[in-house]
């Protein structure tokens, strides 16, 4: 025997009552319909900014002494990513230390940025207010160690708001990782603590869009990132070997996570109504004849 829904015994009593199963199953597919839907519109709907995260193993990549033609194409790639779906485009650049040919950004890495029509702040204040902008890059300030509130940088990416985060800034490995650990680890990342990598240079074999026109990239030194496997949306996207050396993550933004819980609860509600009308688990179906 088979289940069939029957619209025209829903005026009787007992037909009504055996064709609640099937009504039922019309909701709960009506609600996830609703969350695809929701969640659909919500991330395209309007032109929304894409917010992300990009982590770099090594600060020497933008930085004088390595950043070449390659590594501005990176730099650009990078804010093209991160501000997706922004019209406004606004930069800030925290310089872990200006005039340090390995950690500071690159005359070229800056130029290539405005070139490429972006509003480019630099900045060695770490105190510097960032809501209002678009996308940061940071890595730890250096010689006196230093770094961005953890809370305040993931209200910021939860807000709408990108970064980039670079490692292999020095002297401590461990010290950077515990450093940065409550941001990466809330996006299911981390820094590895145990040392640096002595990486010097990427050769490039992910296809990712931060990548596109890059064969190379240089290093020195970095510091290997883990995906520590909490997050769907964080993924490792280039390796040298066995160590990870570039991550992203894709950050639902907030319109589309409020309208995919809206879908969600509307689902829950579905359940909550069948547990109220008994569940129907023992309601016999009528035979298909």
């Amino acid at each position: 025997m088979r289940m069939v829904c029957d619209s025209n015994q829903q005026g009787r009593a007992e037909g009504a009552s055996s064709n609640q199963p099937c009504q039922r199953s019309k909701l709960r597919q009506m609600a996830l319909g609703l969350c695809l839907a929701l969640s659909i519109f919500g991330g395209t709907s309007g032109g929304a900014h894409a917010n992300a995260i990009v982590v770099s193993h090594d600060i020497n990549t933008l930085a004088s002494f390595v950043a070449g033609g390659q590594e501005d194409t990176f730099a650009v790639n990078v804010a093209d990513f991160l501000t997706t779906g922004s019209t406004t485009k606004n930069l800030l650049l925290f310089e872990s230390n200006p005039g340090d040919g390995t950690r500071n950004f690159a005359p070229g890495v800056l130029a290539a940025l405005t070139n490429a029509g972006f509003s480019v702040t630099v900045t060695s204040n770490y105190a510097t207010p960032f809501s209002a902008f678009d996308a940061l890059f940071v890595a730890q300030d250096f010689p006196t160690v230093g770094f961005l509130n953890n809370t305040s940088l993931i209200s910021y990416v939860d807000g709408g708001g990108s970064v980039y985060l670079a490692g292999g800034v020095g002297p401590s490995a461990a010290g950077e990782a515990a450093g940065w650990s409550a941001f990466l680890n809330h996006y299911g990342l981390a820094f590895v603590s145990a040392g640096y990598n002595g990486i010097n240079n990427v050769a490039i074999t992910s296809s990712h869009p931060i990548f596109f026109g890059i064969t190379a990239l240089g290093s020195g030194n970095g510091q290997s990132i883990l995906d520590l496997g909490t997050n769907f949306n964080a993924q490792i996207v280039q390796f040298a070997g066995t160590q990870g050396v570039y991550a992203v993550v894709s950050v639902p933004e907030p319109t589309t996570a409020i309208l995919f819980s809206a879908g969600l609860l509307a689902l829950a509600g579905v359940g909550r109504r069948r547990v109220a009308q008994g569940g129907g688990a023992n309601q016999t179906p009528r035979p298909r004849t």
